[in-house]
């Protein structure tokens, strides 16, 4: 979980003039000068990639008419020396964390606008825009992301996705384990030793919701326990499906399921 060592940069969207900031990004924002490389029609995430690659390189600029990647060098830059242009994505890239795939598209837990990215082995801090939060489980930005994965005041702890036994403590900031053998509940916030039961059923259930899950079944149990309507859910093959106890719309056929228990 090494990516709660960068929670102090960018945690909100900062405006200066009339340039949106948000995590590592400038958005409609230009630095000209300084240039490296140029390289045309390429992804805004593989210009990212290419300036983290080259090691002298410190920002980039993003051309979003024709995707045309400019690699920079400045010493020390910072967003207050950037000048308005809404034709640009630009971004200072950061070399301080090292990270692993575990650790992309990753939740912040202190602001659901921003989330984390692995790019070319170091740690990025990314952001959502126009009222969006970061949704863990569709690994991009959504207007319908709950956001119950974050510090709302700090007197709080809140759960780690995909690693159900940790819990962020935002009274000291520091990373938590539940001991026992106890499992966080996202829903209740505390460690319990009971929140889900593990059986076979069959029958017609009332599915809410589907999402592909790269990850352990930790991850979907812990989408469940942020849903006040998911009761029960199957998890296989990282499908995972949310189910209420109401609705009929959706026949398991002799299915391991969890059923939450509070």
């Amino acid at each position: 979980m090494k990516f709660f060592m960068i929670l102090n940069i960018s945690l909100f969207i900062i405006k200066i003039d009339s340039l949106t900031i948000q995590g590592s990004f400038c958005y409609g924002c230009n630095l000209a000068g300084s240039d490296i490389n140029e390289i045309p029609n390429i992804s805004i995430d593989d210009c990212l990639s290419e300036c983290i690659k080259e090691i002298s390189c410190t920002y980039f600029s993003f051309l979003k008419s024709n995707n045309n990647c400019w690699l920079k060098n400045k010493p020390d830059v910072n967003f207050s020396q950037f000048s308005n242009d809404g034709n640009f994505i630009s971004g200072i890239v950061e070399r301080s964390i090292r990270c692993s795939n575990t650790q992309d598209f990753t939740p912040n837990p202190l602001n659901c606008s921003l989330y984390y990215r692995c790019f070319s082995g170091f740690l990025q801090l990314m952001g959502c825009l126009n009222g969006m939060y970061f949704d863990p489980f569709r690994k991009t930005c959504s207007i319908d992301s709950t956001c119950s994965y974050v510090c709302k005041n700090n007197q709080e702890v809140t759960g780690i996705f995909y690693n159900n036994n940790e819990y962020y403590n935002c009274v000291s900031g520091k990373i938590e384990k539940c001991k026992n053998g106890g499992k966080f509940d996202i829903a209740n916030q505390k460690c319990s030793k009971n929140i889900f039961q593990i059986k076979y059923t069959s029958g017609n259930f009332g599915l809410i919701e589907s999402a592909n899950i790269r990850s352990k079944v930790m991850s979907c149990l812990a989408w469940c326990m942020e849903d006040i309507r998911c009761k029960m859910v199957s998890f296989k093959y990282h499908s995972c499906q949310k189910f209420d106890l109401i609705n009929n719309n959706f026949f398991l056929n002799i299915s391991l399921v969890y059923f939450k228990l509070f």
